[in-house]
């Protein structure tokens, strides 16, 4: 069985824990996130009718940022990358200031576990990340493909 989901807006890296003298807690943006994604995941879920995914899984995430509207400064890794808004490219191959590859998709990974679509990260056999840009607000986003791993193939 494969599960797919779309979950709009912005993906954030993986946040660290605050501590401060009352406690320690996670930042409020990240945890605001987090409910909009575990939302979003659990109604995708819902519809399959599936129950949480106990078996070794292949996750494929691919991650939509909002590129700058302006080119990238000279020192910036993403400068080569970058595409003027007008350009007929929807979407294009980014490398930028937004969150590593790990960072986002232990993110993505944390929310489907809190959304009780997979029981644990560990049971991820493959994992594959793309980070794509766009000047498009609405292609914003992440997508996720979980796909069940057969005698260690898809």
């Amino acid at each position: 069985m494969t599960f797919t989901a779309f979950i709009p807006g912005h993906t954030p890296g993986k946040a660290r824990p605050r501590v401060t003298r009352k406690g320690t807690f996670m930042p409020h943006p990240y945890e605001r996130w987090m409910k909009r994604a575990c939302l979003r995941a659990k109604a995708a879920h819902a519809l399959d009718g599936a129950t949480t995914i106990t078996t070794p899984v292949a996750i494929s995430i691919v991650v939509t940022v909002w590129a700058p509207e302006r080119r990238p400064a000279k020192t910036a890794p993403a400068r080569p990358l970058w595409h003027k808004p007008t350009a007929t490219k929807k979407v294009f191959p980014w490398i930028g200031t937004r969150g590593d590859a790990d960072n986002v998709a232990g993110s993505v990974l944390d929310a489907l576990v809190k959304a009780r679509v997979i029981d644990d990260d560990r049971l991820v056999g493959k994992l594959e990340i793309t980070l794509l840009a766009t000047h498009d607000p609405e292609l914003v986003g992440a997508s996720v493909t979980v796909c069940p791993l057969i005698g260690g193939e898809e």
